[in-house]
């Protein structure tokens, strides 16, 4: 098991130019005592599945676990129930379960294959990418999987879709095929009108973010032929600007702080480093490393609902773990503490 105080070494150690050997062992805020987390958890000799905890990490248990892979946890707006991507059945399809583990039933259950689940912010609809027709288009179906509709018939590949936070729209990204290194970003209105591209750059746009108030959209970028970087337009598509410029660096995977002043992302120091957590303002200024490990590799960026800590999987030494940090860098937590992989942490939302 890595605990805390294993984490707080490996983060310090990859960090270690300032030349203190001491460890920041600052606490995380207090405001996640009375928060919690899901995320995927494997343990020994147990099935993998959702698990959930305290926003500290205590108090850890399963809510379901079953037989394939389990991915991308979802709760609903009133966080009462989580929706997920999972295998065991041979193809992908989306379930969902309460966060007390009990109603577990899956919402879809074509042949083909299902997933990337997103609710609408009034809880009453889920959007997710299906293959059931043939490409991957966008679906829609009602909270407890009834009314299922394919809302796009572009025959192509959807993938990354964001349902704007006042329920308008949904933007997707698009792309030729799976395999396919140009895509863009594009909106649809629930109900299948107002389908337009708001990117037409060459090569990749994709990773489209909403910001709180629904006015903008983040951004990763590829359009100047080289590594990705993140970038704002507004809602309509106009306004279209860079945000980051990191020589040799990939930055990409947008995420909105809930207040919608800051954008965590994630990026490399170098071509050939692996992605850290950095946070900058919505304009683009201030960008700073928080997780300053240029040797481990960081995914998944969840801010907590008050915005004053971040979740992310990291990649600690050669094992998958969720941990936790404060949005100025302080108070390294290991969450999952678990010797399996552990990954997809999702902040539970407030009540």
């Amino acid at each position: 098991m890595i605990g805390t105080l294993g984490v707080l070494a490996v983060f310090s150690a990859c960090s270690g130019s300032s030349g203190s050997a001491t460890p920041d062992t600052r606490p995380l805020d207090p405001s996640v005592r009375k928060l919690q987390f899901a995320w995927v958890a494997e343990r020994a000799g147990q099935p993998a599945g959702i698990w959930i905890a305290a926003g500290t990490g205590d108090d850890q248990k399963p809510i379901v676990q079953g037989p394939g892979r389990f991915e991308s946890p979802v709760w609903s707006p009133n966080g009462q129930t989580i929706v997920f991507d999972g295998d065991g059945n041979g193809n992908f399809d989306i379930s969902a379960v309460n966060a007390d583990g009990s109603n577990l039933h899956q919402l879809t259950t074509d042949p083909a294959n299902d997933g990337g689940a997103v609710w609408s912010p009034d809880g009453q609809q889920i959007a997710f990418f299906s293959n059931r027709s043939g490409n991957f288009e966008l679906w829609m179906m009602n909270a407890d999987g009834s009314g299922q509709r394919q809302v796009t018939d572009l025959n192509q590949f959807v993938s990354q879709i964001a349902w704007s936070r006042d329920g308008k729209q949904i933007a997707f990204t698009l792309a030729p095929d799976v395999n396919s290194q140009e895509s863009d970003v594009w909106v649809v209105n629930p109900d299948g009108s107002g389908l337009r591209a708001l990117t037409d750059a060459p090569h990749a746009d994709y990773d489209a973010a909403w910001s709180p108030n629904s006015r903008l959209i983040a951004f990763t970028s590829q359009r100047e032929g080289g590594l990705p970087d993140v970038w704002l337009m507004n809602a309509d598509g106009s306004n279209q600007r860079k945000l980051t410029n990191l020589p040799k660096s990939s930055e990409r995977s947008p995420v909105w702080s809930p207040d919608g002043r800051r954008i965590a992302y994630l990026s490399t120091k170098t071509v050939d480093s692996n992605d850290d957590v950095f946070v900058m303002d919505a304009d683009g200024r201030h960008p700073r490393n928080l997780s300053q490990t240029e040797e481990i590799n960081e995914r998944q960026v969840s801010w907590a609902p008050r915005g004053q800590v971040l979740a992310f999987t990291s990649n600690v030494q050669g094992n998958d773990e969720v941990v936790a940090i404060n949005d100025d860098g302080t108070g390294v937590t290991a969450l999952s503490r678990n010797p399996g992989p552990d990954s997809w942490p999702a902040w539970r939302p407030r009540r």
